[in-house]
């Protein structure tokens, strides 16, 4: 990974100081939970679960200890792309970005998105290291923050890591459909996923964004950038937490942070989601905030874009997951009706 390239003056603490800070948090990893009355405990920090893994890094830590709350350790590209959205601004014409960023919220200190109203019920999509068991669902708030709407999470249907996915339901009114179903988001499980597809992101990742607003990036670098429908089952590239399993993936050129875990991959032009986001190589080496370097390696078709970049698990290859497991005892029978639905595209649309 990167040395840190700041100027001195922002260079503090040291990298050798982050670095055996981490290494002793890993010594104690395995065994690691954050218990329920360590977090209300603690009101003033957050815990985020890192990219690609459940260990969980309070905000505090990432920003004062780690220096992690600025973007260079994290930026893909030229520029940091990610920009706050303001609700009261939002351009109204342009559907896809309402669309994306009406279906996100912010959920156990990361992201998740809305899927839709499936067979009466209504599903939301995370990372499986987001929600690994339905004991960081039940009750679980699930914060549209655009439109400053709330519900809760009421049932975990499943989570799996190799496809690093979890899908929930959530607690809700019959008021939600009017409120959540005008922003269901349309999944794209048959299209391929092109190289240079342009992308769109909306999540709640802390690089420079301590308030955790919803941030929004989709610059010129925010695209596919592995070849058409090439994807690998890979391990977690970050070097500093990587995650036990490996997911199916492929590259993109989007910069994400944590607390950007479970956002949905939005292709720009269609505005459908075609993946989501898993993990990514952090911190980044300074070559690859060079947009034309990341130009160059898909030119040369460089193993590199399989280790520098950010990286997201393909629709398809969750659709082949959830098809097993819906026909056999992965899912609870009174689950399978709702996400055959889903897998479907049979999403209620009367209201």
């Amino acid at each position: 990974m990167a040395h840190c390239k700041r100027p001195a003056s922002s260079c503090d603490p040291s990298l050798f100081v982050r670095v055996c800070f981490l290494v002793v948090c890993f010594s104690f990893s395995s065994g690691f939970e954050v218990r329920a009355e360590e977090l209300t405990a603690h009101p003033e920090q957050q815990f985020i679960p890192k990219l690609g893994s459940g260990f969980p890094l309070s905000v505090r830590d990432l920003a004062e200890r780690f220096n992690f709350s600025g973007v260079i350790d994290y930026q893909i590209g030229d520029e940091w792309g990610k920009k706050k959205i303001d609700s009261s601004g939002l351009p109204q014409s342009d559907s896809v970005l309402v669309r994306a960023v009406q279906a996100t919220a912010l959920f156990n200190s990361a992201t998740a998105f809305y899927l839709g109203k499936f067979s009466g019920q209504h599903l939301m999509a995370t990372n499986h290291h987001v929600l690994e068991t339905d004991a960081g669902c039940s009750g679980r708030t699930v914060n549209f923050t655009i439109r400053q709407k709330k519900y809760r999470c009421r049932e975990m249907i499943g989570s799996w890591p190799e496809i690093d996915f979890a899908i929930f339901t959530l607690d809700a009114s019959d008021s939600a459909d009017a409120d959540l179903r005008p922003f269901a988001s349309l999944v794209d499980f048959v299209n391929p996923v092109a190289e240079n597809m342009q992308l769109l992101t909306a999540g709640y990742g802390i690089a420079g964004n301590t308030a955790r607003n919803l941030m929004v990036n989709q610059n010129a670098d925010c695209r596919v950038v592995s070849g058409q429908d090439e994807f690998r089952f890979m391990a977690d590239p970050d070097q500093y937490n990587p995650a036990s399993y490996r997911a199916w993936s492929f590259a993109t050129g989007c910069s994400v942070s944590h607390g950007d875990s479970g956002s949905a991959i939005v292709a720009r032009n269609s505005g459908k989601v075609i993946g989501l986001v898993w993990t990514g190589a952090i911190p980044k080496e300074p070559k690859i905030q060079n947009s034309r370097y990341i130009r160059d390696l898909q030119d040369r078709k460089d193993e590199e874009v399989w280790s520098l970049l950010t990286y997201a698990v393909p629709a398809s290859k969750i659709k082949q997951k959830l098809e097993k497991v819906v026909e056999t005892d992965g899912i609870a029978q009174r689950h399978k009706q709702s996400v055959r639905a889903f897998l479907s595209g049979l999403q209620e649309i009367s209201f």
